[in-house]
């Protein structure tokens, strides 16, 4: 008697995925997505965490390199000028310490000259830090401007005057100023003022004691008075007024 074939049982048919399991597995791989973009955010965090400096080394100014060791702090500026100031500095003109000398005259002339529009001056006192002048103005001789130098400039300081009818000018150019130091030398030692305290220099265009010549005063004094002398254009001495006593 023969057994009927056996036959396998069927294969069962894919099932097809319903909506509401593709929304679930749609939700499932979001949430491994977010996961995943989570993690790597904190190791990101870790690792900038990590490379920060230490409170400490905040402190001290250190910064860490890329080895993780502190390295040096920069160094300080020293605060001096820079090589633009320091170019400017060396090419400024600066004024002398004591104009009654031979440059110092001749750098309070060269000052004057281009304010004054000339050399020639009706009046003109030298001291040891400032000057002072009065010239004739270039539009009307019978007038005259006052002058000043002072810390290395120059200045007119205001309208002198009319001048007296006959007056007259000198070049200060004309003046051996190399004989200057001479000349104070000689008035300190012999117009008995045996510690002055003060000198200056005084120039006359015409002195009425001298033929109306221009001359030179030096002047030396102390707290109880002073005493001067006279010299010409090539600084030698005139006449000598000395202290008595």
């Amino acid at each position: 008697m023969r057994r009927p074939p056996v036959t396998a049982p069927p294969r069962p048919q894919p099932a097809t995925l319903g909506t509401q399991e593709i929304r679930r597995r749609v939700r499932r791989g979001r949430a491994v997505a977010i996961s995943t973009a989570l993690a790597g955010t904190a190791l990101t965090g870790v690792l900038v965490w990590s490379l920060l400096p230490a409170e400490d080394t905040k402190a001290s100014g250190s910064t860490p390199s890329a080895s993780g060791r502190a390295s040096a702090p920069a160094p300080a500026s020293s605060g001096g000028p820079s090589p633009a100031e320091e170019k400017e500095t060396q090419h400024k003109p600066t004024a002398p310490e004591n104009l009654l000398t031979p440059s110092g005259a001749r750098s309070v002339i060269a000052a004057l000259k281009p304010v004054m529009g000339t050399t020639e001056i009706t009046s003109f006192t030298l001291y040891d830090m400032h000057a002072s002048a009065e010239a004739p103005i270039a539009k009307n001789k019978a007038l005259y401007d006052v002058f000043a130098y002072r810390d290395g400039k120059a200045t007119r300081e205001r309208a002198g005057g009319t001048l007296v009818s006959g007056s007259k000018s000198v070049d200060l150019e004309k003046f051996d100023w190399d004989a200057l130091p001479g000349l104070i030398r000689r008035a300190d030692k012999e117009l008995g003022v045996a510690e002055p305290t003060t000198h200056y220099v005084d120039i006359d265009p015409a002195s009425p004691f001298d033929n109306y010549q221009p001359t030179l005063s030096v002047y030396v004094s102390d707290e109880y008075g002073g005493a001067y002398l006279r010299a010409d254009f090539n600084g030698k001495v005139l006449k000598k007024y000395p202290r008595n006593g």
